[in-house]
């Protein structure tokens, strides 16, 4: 009966570190697919210019639309890219407009450039 209980405890200590483990890897995935970043780009955030805000030289994320649109994003990309195989570079598009805008509003009224906050630079 000794062996039993030993055997019993060594797999609840194994399964419960697996479980820890499960449990971290999916939350930060989890993390990846809200902001709608890949790994590397999470790990490595400065060293791509789509991923730094031009106004402030903060982190900016082009491509982050929100929890429900990133989940559209992440289970219907397929569908999304045969009916436009240019929706990202769109959406890219559309964020660097509005970032130069931006620019271009801070430089006219003399602000500091350092208030941007990375929700404004969200794309629609």
């Amino acid at each position: 009966e000794g062996l039993g209980v030993t055997a019993a405890a060594v797999n609840v200590i194994y399964f419960g570190a697996l479980l820890v483990f499960t449990t971290g890897l999916l939350a930060f995935h989890v993390g990846l697919v809200r902001t709608n970043l890949t790994t590397n780009e999470q790990l490595h955030p400065f060293r791509y210019s789509y991923l730094q805000q031009a106004v402030g030289g903060g982190y900016a994320n082009a491509f982050d639309a929100g929890l429900v649109a990133n989940l559209r994003d992440l289970w219907w990309r397929r569908r999304m890219l045969t009916a436009d195989s240019y929706v990202y570079s769109k959406r890219f598009s559309r964020w660097q407009q509005l970032v130069q805008e931006m620019e271009a509003a801070s430089a006219s009224a003399g602000g500091d450039e350092s208030d941007t906050s990375e929700t404004e630079l969200r794309p629609a």
